[in-house]
């Protein structure tokens, strides 16, 4: 039914290298060369399209739907596409199945190992509740030592917070103690084991972990934290802290404060009270120091430490009226903004000045309420000594 001049044209084709036209009629070679002509052309690599068994791969496939679309054939492409993720998800579900048959195994492993083997196969078990448990294709194999490089993070097969090799393991660990889903008694797990994991979580700075034992924690009778913890935990803090002062600092903020100094004194005892400022009367604007450093000995007091809110140092260097006893001295960080001392005089008697020179220093006062305190004390310790004195 075609046109004459369609047929024309058919004959007057010029055979493609590599095809034959079939003998016979006029027509018939006619009809030959029209369906040659076809099949070559749909054949071309340009006008193919995918299939799932064309023999190319999920690559391939990907780079033949591109070339596709940019060729103005979406169907075609479309195609491509469609059997390369047909054959991805393929892949993917298989990888998710042969995951889950690992997961399944070593859960069973763990929950029982020393259970029995299904019919000799080390790679098959008998789970608790009966039920077989095997490895897929690894199954009659023995099983692979555990390897410390394939941990995963859904915190099973780890016993402590220090064993797990990420925040995202350490979170799921606590979240099994929190669900009762523990891995070898971990969820009966000692306070201290607990406190042990705080510190490890803040050492590794996973905060979000360390929050999540002070949860667990918090769940247990009467815990206190111990004086290590809290130790380690403030060195974090302050290692933190003055870093970040440090970083803060610019030329002009370079100075040092010489501190304000309140003083009161017993017959056998000085007392010192140490601003974190210049003057006495002066605003709090420094709460902390970091990197402190602190010496007494006979004849000096000094103090050095670096502002936690401003970056400035904050120093004390007093030589002292008359001698104290270093070993039996001590300080200790008072109020907010303020270092206290407490030096114990090697002799008994009253100083007439803090200072061994005899300039007056404008930032040291007398600490008038807290000099009738140590006075009180003294007339009660020389009470109590006439007392046992009177009683030899």
């Amino acid at each position: 039914t075609w046109h004459w001049s369609t047929w024309s044209a058919v004959g007057n084709l010029t055979p493609r290298a590599g095809v034959a036209f079939a003998g016979g009629s006029t027509y018939e070679r006619m009809v030959s060369a029209l369906l040659c002509h076809l099949y070559l052309a749909h054949a071309d690599d340009t006008n193919v399209p995918c299939g799932p068994s064309d023999g190319r791969s999920v690559t391939e496939q990907r780079q033949r739907g591109v070339a596709l679309y940019a060729a103005g054939r979406p169907a075609a492409a479309d195609l491509c596409l469609t059997s390369a993720l047909a054959r991805v998800t393929a892949q993917l579900e298989s990888l998710a199945a042969e995951a889950e048959a690992i997961r399944a195994y070593r859960m069973a492993r763990q929950a029982s190992p020393d259970g029995p083997v299904s019919g000799g196969a080390e790679g098959c078990l008998v789970g608790a509740d009966g039920s077989q448990v095997c490895l897929g294709a690894l199954a009659g194999r023995a099983e692979p030592a555990p390897s410390s490089s394939l941990a995963v993070a859904d915190g099973v097969g780890v016993d402590d917070v220090a064993g797990c090799t990420s925040q995202a393991e350490a979170l799921a660990f606590l979240q099994r103690i929190e669900r009762g889903e523990c891995h070898r008694g971990a969820c009966d797990a000692a306070p201290a084991a607990l406190e042990e994991g705080l510190l490890v979580a803040a050492r590794r700075h996973w905060w979000e972990a360390a929050r999540g034992v002070v949860g667990v924690l918090r769940g247990v009778p009467s815990f206190q934290i111990s004086t290590h913890g809290r130790r380690a935990l403030t060195e974090i803090r302050d290692g933190a802290g003055s870093v970040l002062s440090l970083l803060r600092q610019t030329s002009l903020d370079e100075a040092t404060i010489s501190c304000a100094v309140q003083w009161a004194q017993g017959e056998s005892s000085v007392h010192l009270n140490v601003k974190f400022a210049a003057r006495l009367d002066a605003p709090v604007t420094v709460l902390n120091v970091d990197n402190e450093e602190v010496s007494i000995n006979a004849s000096h007091v000094t103090f050095r430490g670096l502002g936690r809110q401003k970056p400035k140092v904050y120093t004390l260097n007093i030589e002292l009226f008359g001698e104290v006893d270093a070993a039996a001295s001590n300080w200790s960080f008072g109020s907010v903004g303020t270092v206290r001392f407490v030096l114990q005089k090697a002799e008994r008697g009253e100083w007439k000045r803090l200072t061994k020179g005899a300039d007056k220093v404008k930032n040291h006062r007398v600490w008038w309420e807290h000099q009738e305190k140590v006075q009180a004390e003294d007339r009660a310790r020389r009470k109590a000594e006439r007392e046992a004195a009177e009683a030899a």
